[in-house]
Order: C-alpha cells, then sequence, then structure tokens
C-alpha cells in the first residue's frame, strides 16, 4: 500500500473515532454491538486498513452512516488524492529523481 493510501485510511480511522466520540459511544459499546473485542475496535480506530469490509459496515451501521459517507472527503482532499493517485513515474537516475522532488516542493507551495 502507498504512503497516499496509508494517509487517507488513518484519516478515515480518525473519521471514525471523532463520530464515534461525538454520538458519546465508548470504545466498549461499539465492539459490543460490533461483536467484536475492544481492542479491535482500537486497532480500526487506529489504522482501519487492516479492518475487514463487514467491520467497517457494522462500525458504520452503529453510527448510522453509510460507507460512502465515511470515505467522503472534503474538496482539498479529494482533489489532493486525484493528484496524487493519476502520478506515475520512471526514474533513472538519483539526478532525476532529485529534480522531480525540487519540482513537487514547487507545486506544494502554490
Amino acid at each position: 500500500m502507498s504512503f497516499l493510501n496509508l494517509h487517507y485510511m488513518k484519516k478515515i480511522s480518525q473519521k471514525l473515532r471523532k463520530l464515534r466520540d461525538a454520538k458519546g459511544y465508548s470504545q466498549e459499546y461499539v465492539a459490543e454491538n460490533m461483536g467484536v473485542s475492544s481492542s479491535t475496535v482500537s486497532r480500526i480506530e487506529t489504522d482501519c486498513s487492516s479492518a475487514r469490509v463487514e467491520q467497517l459496515q457494522a462500525y458504520c451501521d452503529i453510527l448510522d452512516i453509510t460507507i460512502g459517507e465515511l470515505f467522503a472527503c472534503d474538496a482539498s482532499e479529494s482533489k489532493q488524492r486525484k493528484i496524487s493517485l493519476s502520478i506515475s513515474l520512471n526514474v533513472d537516475s538519483q539526478e532525476d529523481l532529485n529534480r522531480i522532488y525540487e519540482a513537487f516542493k514547487i507545486l506544494g507551495h502554490q
């Protein structure tokens, strides 16, 4: 899994935790209603990339949201994700890699 995907999945995990907190639910409450241990809920809230789809769906059901709502992001994140996911590079030398890195640094400041 790429860094971007890991970063995105961490954001999803954080979103789950924030939504749970907003509802006033404890990890224990969510775990009991999902039929899993509290440590499983904790792991999902730390890194949901290891969670099974059924677990994410059950978590969403408890929070009364859809999977689509969970994975929805704001416009700036969406734009960043589309740009990042559409880039494919073949780099033949360290010099080329350094040029690309500098170009990305410049783009990041605009």
